[in-house]
């Protein structure tokens, strides 16, 4: 009788085994980054996902703790509250900054849920991970956009009114300034005949490209960026000049890596450019 007990237990292991490999092929074939670790944090099951997200090969990841990936970026209160949370049994659900393997940062977001025993007892965690660099990269943009362009408009009344005209352009630097980090800021009016000219700026000296740059004297509608800020009335925003395909440089503008420049207006008239 136990044998034809064991014998009708066979269809089950087989269906059993089949669900499991099902649910693990569902888990490797994910677009999300999947990690399972012991309670330590030490890496014992990864996604292909998770390689890809990472550069670090899958069997680089086992038995490795996840502090591989750590940026550097984020305080110990940060990691204690992560802890702290998924310790406690909850799910730990937000943004990290990690680390790739080829040193290059990134955004991902990431929620740990807990794994416990029948009897309730912590054993493992299970991390889902989303890169979100791009979508950071473009919000930031958008943010950087929404400000910037808040300040030019402070400044608008100002260039109508009895204000003197180089004290209005200090103030808009002023504004870029506090509103943009960056590593140099500058105005480029334009003249009678088309040129958009270097007037102001700060920042070019430490960068070595002063004499460069503010001998500058571009025919704005030889310079596609620049036209179509004039064309439109509108802010451009490029995040990493080395890989956005509409990026144009400027001449002497080699150096620039990201670029915000929006149109300077006087009675809805372009007269120039701050960037």
């Amino acid at each position: 009788m136990g044998q034809r007990a064991s014998n009708r237990d066979i269809p089950l292991r087989k269906r059993a085994e089949a669900e499991i490999r099902l649910r693990t092929a569902a888990l490797e074939a994910a677009a999300n980054g999947i990690v399972i670790t012991d309670r330590s944090g030490q890496v014992l099951w990864v996604n292909p996902a998770m390689s890809r997200l990472t550069g670090y090969s899958l069997e680089e990841f086992i038995h490795q703790n996840l502090r591989l990936l750590k940026s550097g970026t984020h305080d110990l209160g940060f990691y204690k509250n992560l802890w702290d949370t998924v310790l406690a049994g909850q799910v730990w659900h937000g943004e990290v900054i990690n680390r790739r393997k080829d040193g290059s940062l990134y955004v991902e977001e990431q929620m740990i849920t807990p794994v416990r025993t029948t009897g309730g007892e912590i054993t493992h965690f299970i991390a889902i991970k989303q890169d979100v660099t791009e979508r950071k990269q473009v919000e930031e943009a958008e943010r950087q956009q929404r400000q910037l362009a808040e300040a030019l408009r402070d400044t608008a009344a100002a260039l109508n009114s009895t204000l003197d005209f180089e004290a209005v352009l200090d103030r808009i630097l002023d504004h870029v300034g506090r509103i943009v980090q960056h590593d140099a800021a500058n105005i480029m009016l334009i003249d009678a005949e088309g040129y958009a000219q270097f007037h102001r700026g700060h920042g070019y000296r430490e960068l070595s490209v002063n004499k460069r740059f503010e001998s500058l004297r571009v025919k704005v509608a030889e310079v596609a960026n620049l036209q179509r800020i004039a064309d439109t009335g509108q802010a451009l925003v490029i995040s990493d000049t080395h890989t956005d395909p509409s990026w144009i440089e400027l001449p002497a503008s080699e150096w620039i890596r990201s670029y915000v420049s929006a149109p300077i207006q006087v009675k809805g008239q372009v007269i120039g450019f701050t960037g």
